[in-house]
């Protein structure tokens, strides 16, 4: 979603809107480093898709980093806790391949649909071990390493085990973007979940706010790699 990306955003110059039919994103710069930014919404069993006609555009990335929220299913996770998993499945316990889980590793599972309820974030966290959840992550990961390119995740929590979310909220989100008819629809017919919404707001922006502060750490700590290796290659 915009928000989950636009405070780190605000922290880049250069910023030039990319226009294709496919996707949605931006070029920019962050101190010396280029960017292609891009939002993948929820169609993600597509991203190869997308994401081979973003290489179709644009030369191949050194690195990917997929950045957004998640859910927490873990008791340990609070709202604006920054988590960088590296084991991936879905709801039917399926990895991504080449992964080679221990015991103790932390995995983050991808599900179909918006888990709402604390119940079915208990369920979710017995059946499959993870500590957090979103929807896209393991479609990512899976497209982008199959490219042969490196991609690293980082995930703000938005939400705890405890927090139940609006069953609406699934319908106030189109393409990335807050649906401000469906949202002043659902309050005027439903005023009580004003209440819900405002709680979910505040959670969403303490975590977009983490992630940006992750986000900036990430691309000074690429810079910093690459400058290490361009020297090592000089010497």
């Amino acid at each position: 979603m915009d928000l989950e990306i636009k405070p780190f955003l605000s922290r880049c110059h250069q910023i030039q809107a990319i226009q294709s039919r496919e996707w949605r994103g931006w070029s920019a710069r962050f101190e010396q480093t280029e960017l292609i930014v891009w939002i993948i919404g929820v169609r993600c069993p597509r991203f190869a898709e997308i994401f081979t006609s973003i290489l179709r555009d644009y030369p191949p990335p050194t690195r990917v980093v997929l950045a957004g929220f998640s859910g927490g299913l873990s008791s340990d996770l609070a709202v604006g806790e920054v988590i960088s998993p590296t084991v991936f499945c879905d709801l039917n316990g399926s990895f991504v391949p080449g992964e080679d889980t221990e015991p103790t590793d932390a995995i983050h599972v991808t599900s179909p649909y918006l888990l709402f309820r604390q119940s079915q974030k208990v369920e979710c966290r017995q059946s499959t071990q993870a500590i957090a959840v979103d929807m896209e992550s393991y479609w990512v990961v899976k497209s982008v390493r199959s490219f042969g390119i490196s991609i690293d995740v980082i995930r703000a929590i938005s939400d705890g085990v405890a927090d139940e979310l609006p069953e609406d909220v699934g319908r106030l989100i189109s393409n990335g973007k807050v649906n401000w008819i469906q949202l002043i629809r659902l309050i005027l017919t439903r005023p009580i979940s004003l209440i819900h919404l405002m709680r979910l707001g505040r959670n969403a922006h303490r975590a977009s706010r983490a992630l940006a502060q992750a986000l900036t750490r990430w691309v000074r700590d690429q810079a910093t790699e690459s400058i290490r290796l361009s020297n090592d290659d000089i010497h």
